[in-house]
């Protein structure tokens, strides 16, 4: 084989190697991401089943619809109101373990994928902001500021559906010593992006720190609110490394 002929079997193999995806330009596919967990708390409130649940940008102030999720024990994105997602419901048996099997990023609704800099939820302090490191990154809305808002747990019992808290270790709401604690929160992004907080991000009584570093796929992250003492608290969103998650009534 000649040179040139040697160049154009090159060239041809290379051709065919992009082709098939081997140069990595075409991102792995994704897995499925489970959370495995348990509920804490009274057994008389024990609830029949429990939905992870996100809420999209434009749906307003968050309510508990009535009643219960059209399909139990199931990964599938179930729409329990305008505007609020179930991505995944398990039902709890007598000792209170369940798993949640989050979906793909294919499975998602539109109206939860937005633009990484509208992803943010929660008013903050004037003069402070989020700012995202990628406005082409789409990621599922979380919450900034308040312990419920965007990214929620609804507990499903014979009464009716009530918000749990969904937390890294069990917490003891009855607590009068009770200082600081975690609510986490479950956010999917379609590639890495980060988010920090800029400017005056602090009041009279609350210092928000947002240092939140999204990989593509669902990341878990925490809302750890700490009580500082002489009346002023702060609130940290970052990425929790914790496995396990209980749920719990939520008692503030």
């Amino acid at each position: 084989m000649g040179r040139i002929g040697a160049w154009c079997a090159v060239v041809g193999s290379l051709l065919a190697l992009t082709a098939c995806g081997v140069p990595g330009t075409d991102p792995a596919p994704e897995t499925r991401t489970t959370l495995s967990g348990a509920y804490v708390g009274d057994p008389a409130l024990l609830p029949m089943a429990v939905s992870l649940v996100v809420v999209e940008p434009e749906a307003g102030p968050t309510a508990v619809p009535a009643g219960a999720p059209p399909a139990l024990g199931t990964s599938q994105v179930i729409e329990l109101a305008p505007g609020r997602y179930a991505l995944a419901t398990a039902i709890l048996p007598e000792n209170g373990a369940f798993e949640l099997d989050l979906p793909f990023a294919s499975e998602l609704p539109d109206a939860l994928r937005v633009p990484a800099p509208d992803a943010p939820a929660g008013v903050l302090p004037a003069g402070c902001t989020v700012q995202a490191s990628s406005a082409t990154v789409s990621v599922t809305p979380f919450e900034v500021t308040t312990p419920l808002g965007a990214n929620l747990v609804y507990g499903f019992t014979p009464a009716g559906p009530r918000i749990l808290a969904l937390t890294p270790s069990v917490v003891n709401w009855a607590d009068p010593a009770l200082d600081t604690f975690t609510l986490l929160q479950w956010v999917h992004a379609d590639g890495p992006v980060t988010f920090v907080s800029v400017g005056t991000c602090s009041t009279a009584s609350l210092d928000y720190v947002v240092d939140l570093e999204l990989a593509r796929g669902w990341n878990r992250a925490g809302r750890r609110f700490d009580v500082l003492g002489g009346g002023r608290s702060a609130r940290t969103i970052a990425i929790d490394d914790g496995a396990l998650v209980f749920v719990s009534p939520f008692a503030l």
